[in-house]
């Protein structure tokens, strides 16, 4: 499958959705086409990695090396996204997966009952891990990343499972991180957690306070949601 422009100006070329019997294609050197004025690490291509790609192994050693949380492998359902720059070294791993079962500041915001959240979490999608890599850091990498992720997410979840979700969310640690490119990708701080785990009947501080970020993937995210 090759990888297309997009449609506006910019440093991504992104893969066109495919069907069932289409496997992705990670990198396509002859869609590399340098933008006016871009960097050497701009990244070029955001690749979803496939069912039985041979991007998977070099996506999950990435993460287990580079990550802070380290990574053992996704269980459920999960979509993976490398991005890579115009010479095709890897800039960043993206991971979505199941959404957390209860949390108070974005059951909150969506407005569900404990009936409508058991229904509809299945339509949230949780980043667990966005790592750039450390020879990728450069300005204003993570922001855009994002963003193209968001634009396509929904799309390549309805070709992997056959539904599309509707909601993102992601759980940033405070005191380590500030969320500045979730916040600058136009994701929105719905509150934070309370610091304890499910086991934490004692009401003991056991984990990190966790800023909770969401970005509705369509206008009427509370209605599909909720219904």
């Amino acid at each position: 499958m090759l990888l297309n422009p997009l449609t506006q100006p910019g440093d991504f070329f992104l893969p066109k959705i495919t069907t069932l019997d289409q496997p992705f294609a990670l990198h396509d050197p002859s869609f590399a086409k340098p933008s006016p004025g871009s960097s050497a690490k701009s990244p070029s291509t955001c690749g979803c990695i496939g069912p039985q790609p041979e991007g998977r192994p070099v996506f999950d050693s990435l993460l287990q090396e580079y990550h802070y949380l380290g990574y053992t492998g996704a269980v459920g359902q999960n979509v993976q996204y490398l991005v890579r720059d115009r010479p095709g070294r890897d800039l960043a791993c993206v991971l979505f997966g199941a959404a957390a079962w209860q949390t108070r500041a974005r059951d909150v915001f969506i407005g569900w009952t404990a009936a409508q959240r058991e229904a509809g979490l299945h339509l949230v999608a949780n980043n667990s891990r966005f790592l750039i890599l450390p020879w990728g850091r450069v300005p204003e990498l993570a922001s855009p990343i994002l963003g193209r992720v968001a634009r396509r997410i929904a799309a390549d979840w309805q070709w992997r499972y056959g539904q599309r979700v509707a909601l993102l969310e992601t759980f940033v640690e405070r005191g380590r991180f500030r969320g500045s490119c979730y916040r600058a990708a136009n994701w929105t701080c719905a509150g934070q957690t309370q610091g304890r785990t499910r086991q934490d009947r004692r009401h003991v501080l056991q984990v990190p306070v966790m800023d909770v970020w969401v970005y509705p993937l369509q206008a009427d995210f509370r209605r599909v949601l909720c219904q």
